[in-house]
This record gives C-alpha cells, sequence and structure tokens, in this order.
C-alpha cells in the first residue's frame, strides 16, 4: 500500500502525515513504513501513531540525517515506534545518522543501491558533502543510483518484519517487535546504547527466533538518597524477561573498567522502577565509574545496559 504524504520537493504538513497513517491502519496495514521526520513533534502525528498501532500497526520510522539527537525530531522520538539508525560499512553507526535514547536498531544505510527518480541526483544537495554531479549514477541509462541515509534503513527492518509476518501471520506487533529488537546483533557499545541502541538488524536470526523469548535491561537514571548508613546511589532501571535465571548490577572503575564489582545481586523482573540502593562508599577510589545490569533468560540469552556515573 503507497501511500503519498509529501510532495514533490519532499515537504509536508504534520496533518498528511497523520491522515496516512489513519488511513493505512483503517486499511489493514499491519507494518507501515516511514522514511520522513523532521524537528518537533505535535498532537496531532502523536494521536495518529497511538491510533495506528491500537489497530495492531507495527510502525518503523527513519531515525533521521542530521547527526543530532533524536529525542525531538518528529515521530522518531516516541516509543510506540521502532526508530531506525544508518550504519555504515564497517556495521556501526554511520556519522550522519540521529541518536539518543529512542534509537532502536541499526540497518545498512550507506552507498544502498536505488532507483533514480528521473531528474534527480539527491547527493548534489547534500551541505557539506563532497560530491561530484552524476557520481552515484548507476547503468548506462542511469536509471539506479547509490545513496545513503536512514530512509533506506528503516525498510529494511519494516522488510524484515514482512518476512517475518508471511510467515506467521498470527504474530502480534509486540511480537515482531520483540523478535526484531531482541535478535539483532550488537555492535558498538555492550548492550543498549543510543548510538545503535538493540544493534543491527539480523534477518537471520530474527527467522529462528521465538517470538515470546524476551530479555530486557535499562538503566534509566540514578538518585542520591540517604540511608541509615548514610548517603546512597538509587538506580532506576529494568529487569524484564518472559523466563528470568538471573539479573544483578555491577560497578567497574574509570571509563574501561578492567574488573567488575558485583554490588546488587538477585534483581527481580517488573516494571520500569528503582531497581536497588548502593552505599556510597561503593564509589571511593575513582571519580568515574561504569554500571553494568547484567539480565539472563533461562534461555540463556543475555542482556546488558551500562550507564556512566561521573562523581562530583
Amino acid at each position: 500500500m503507497v501511500l503519498r504524504a509529501l510532495n514533490s520537493f519532499g515537504n509536508t504538513r504534520a496533518s498528511q502525515l497523520a491522515q496516512a497513517l489513519v488511513y493505512a491502519a483503517d486499511n489493514g496495514a499491519r507494518i507501515i513504513n516511514m522514511s520522513v521526520g523532521g524537528p518537533g513533534l505535535t498532537e496531532v502525528e502523536k494521536k495518529a501513531v497511538r491510533y495506528a498501532t491500537s489497530m495492531g500497526a507495527l510502525i518503523v520510522i527513519a531515525s533521521g540525517n542530521e547527526g543530532i539527537r533524536v529525542e525531538d525530531f518528529g515521530i522518531a522520538g516516541m516509543d510506540e515506534v521502532i526508530t531506525v539508525g544508518a550504519a555504515g560499512l564497517d556495521g556501526l553507526r554511520a556519522p550522519f545518522s540521529n541518536y539518543g535514547k529512542p534509537i532502536d536498531l541499526l540497518a545498512p544505510g550507506v552507498d544502498i543501491l536505488s532507483l533514480r527518480a528521473r531528474r534527480t541526483d539527491t547527493l548534489r544537495d547534500i551541505p557539506g558533502a563532497t560530491y561530484e554531479a552524476g557520481g552515484a549514477y548507476v547503468g548506462a541509462d542511469k536509471r539506479y543510483y547509490r545513496s545513503s541515509g536512514t530512509s533506506f534503513s528503516a525498510p529494511m527492518v519494516a522488510g524484515v518484519a514482512s518476512l517475518l509476518l508471511s510467515r506467521d501471520p498470527s504474530l502480534t506487533a509486540a511480537q515482531l517487535r520483540r523478535i526484531l529488537l531482541n535478535s539483532a546483533r550488537d555492535v558498538g557499545g555492550p548492550g543498549v546504547d543510543q548510538f545503535s541502541g538493540y544493534g543491527m538488524l539480523d534477518a537471520a536470526a530474527a527467522m529462528k527466533a521465538d517470538p515470546d523469548d524476551m530479555v530486557e535491561a535499562a538503566v534509566d537514571g540514578v538518585r542520591v538518597v540517604r540511608i541509615d548508613s548514610g548517603p546512597a546511589v538509587a538506580v532506576d532501571g529494568l529487569v524484564a524477561a518472559n523466563a528470568l535465571k538471573e539479573a544483578y548490577l555491577e560497578i567497574g572503575a574509570g571509563e574501561n573498567p578492567a574488573s567488575w564489582k558485583r554490588v546488587l545481586d538477585g534483581l527481580k523482573a517488573g516494571p520500569k522502577g528503582e531497581l536497588g540502593v548502593i552505599p556510597a562508599n561503593e564509589f571511593s577510589g575513582s571519580p568515574l565509574w561504569i554500571m553494568r545490569l547484567v539480565v539472563v533468560s533461562q534461555a540463556g540469552q543475555q542482556r546488558e545496559a551500562r550507564f556512566r556515573l561521573a562523581l562530583d
């Protein structure tokens, strides 16, 4: 179902995007790809996204190509969608790809072979780019084009989701999301991070994944509190798994810890909230610490989240 919500110059309005989302959901779309974005988020866009997801649609959206934080970059900053960044030829986040906490996945987004619209040469108009006009044309008839951007990455994720759904039409949007995220290949910093999310899209692993397997680990922040022995650090985050084996939190001194000390053990699965409290004296000896939350399922699947704590 191809819905045109932008004009010939690539511009649009929030109301037009919302109208397309609602139309897609009302006409049975199970997966919606949005290779579009911009700064700010309107109430009509929020309502349209939530309406489509309430109708059972999985929304996949490009993070954007400005190299900025994605939190306020339109629909890409919403929790209800899968936000996709671009990976370069090295498998890591491309420098132009927007980043931030909402990033869920990376997918290839550099030097992608595509079709070329007549009388276009899109790379020529990118500010600061070193590019010779016509350099990306491919083929004697110049009908093909090598280009880059998160607009190419998002439909790869939507395509794998479609592949999963074609094999098992009973999968829900929540199950599709769970498979895509939990089967991703960890890249960059260990665990879920603001540059690569859960990691690189892995179609082969997704096809083998159990739709009910789920492991989540997140450290959202810390707070200074007081306990009987004095000041302490309360850690907020998330431990979740469909069948939890163990979960614990360790700390290590310095930017790249040589060793780890377990300070919270036996953590239980549950909604986001306080994971535990660590006495302040555990952080003596270094002005910088890395927290590492590890969650392991009964099936052996492991998820890690890290948090950098600089002491004042």
